[in-house]
């Protein structure tokens, strides 16, 4: 039985530099899901310019089109991160927001634990550039195989 990522990959955490607001591209490969984990996020973040209440801190899932891009030969794993996507000189033809029923994909303080099992090439993105280097979100990925039963309710969209 093949094995997922055992050590949790960072998307962002404390070595995120400050107003970075977007991750590296990562990918999921037919066949595997990732589990993303999140801790961190203010629910009632002040920033310090504004100094009054402002929005939920997110990360909202955001899905990358390339133009001539093929996914990595992953030999059957999940791909994961894709730091090196500027290196095979692929250009974005598009990135989109994933929306699903008018509502952003998204982890936050209050749903911080979220599965994704769409292969594809995605980033996620924070919705406050105050919560780079204070959030943490990290990335799993397993055989679906391995999960065969999941809740509905802990994926993207639900």
């Amino acid at each position: 039985m093949a094995q997922g990522y055992v050590i949790p990959h960072p998307i962002f955490d404390s070595n995120s530099l400050p107003g970075e607001q977007a991750s590296a591209p990562f990918c999921l490969t037919q066949g595997w899901m990732a589990e993303f984990i999140a801790v961190n996020f203010a629910d009632h973040p002040v920033r310090p310019d504004l100094g009054k209440p402002t929005v939920y801190q997110a990360a909202c899932l955001r899905k990358i089109l390339y133009k001539n891009f093929e996914m990595p030969d992953t030999d059957g794993a999940p791909c994961g991160p894709l730091p090196d996507v500027a290196g095979r000189k692929a250009e974005i033809l598009t990135e989109i927001p994933v929306i699903a029923g008018g509502c952003p994909w998204s982890i936050s303080a209050c749903d911080n634990y979220r599965l994704l099992d769409l292969p594809g090439v995605y980033r996620l993105v924070l919705n406050d550039p105050d919560a780079a280097g204070t959030v943490s979100v990290y990335m799993l990925a397993h055989p679906r195989s391995e999960w065969p039963s999941r809740p509905s309710r802990l994926y993207f969209g639900e």
